[in-house]
Order: structure tokens, then sequence, then C-alpha cells
């Protein structure tokens, strides 16, 4: 009786080896591509306020362009970026532990 139960706990340790390893690497490639993606953005909305810089029409003045570059780089949302990461962090971490 005790065999079963203990072939089942070791089947289930296995699983979940293998779940950690697959869960790993989808996320660390997640985290990647949500990475880039942000900083695409990120250079996008920047090159469009410096932009803003060399007109020599623009209304606006250099305290509104600074303000604007400091919402872009500090005011960022990394919600989906820290939330792809704390789940690659957990999956990682147990990785680590079965492959220690």
């Amino acid at each position: 009786m005790k065999g079963r139960n203990l072939g089942k706990q070791l089947e289930e340790i296995v699983k979940l080896k293998q779940k950690a390893e697959t869960q790993t690497e989808k996320l660390g490639k997640e985290y990647v591509l949500t990475a880039t993606k942000l900083a695409k953005n990120t250079i996008t909305q920047l090159d469009k306020v410096l932009q803003t810089l060399d007109d020599k029409n623009t209304q606006l003045d250099s305290i509104s362009i600074a303000d604007s570059i400091y919402k872009i780089l500090v005011d960022q949302d990394y919600k989906q970026l820290e939330k792809v990461k704390d789940n690659y962090d957990v999956w990682s971490d147990l990785n680590d532990k079965f492959n220690s």
C-alpha cells in the first residue's frame, strides 16, 4: 500500500519537475519579449518628444518637454513586465532546486 503512494508521489514530483523546466523556458522567453516591446515603446515615445525640440513651431516650453521625458522614463506602467518576471522567478527558483 505504501509503495503505491510513494510511486504516485514520485510521479507527481517528476511532473512538477518537468513543468518547472517548461515554464522556466516559456516565461524566460516571454520576459525577454515583454521587456523588448516595452523598450521599443519607450524609445518610440522618447523619439517623438525629442523631435519636438527640433520643431521651431512648437508651443511647448522646455519644462513641459522635460516633464514628458521624465514621465516616459519613470512613470511607465511595468505591471505586465513585473508579472511575467515574478512568474519566471517562481518557476526558475523551483527549477533550480530540482537541478541542484
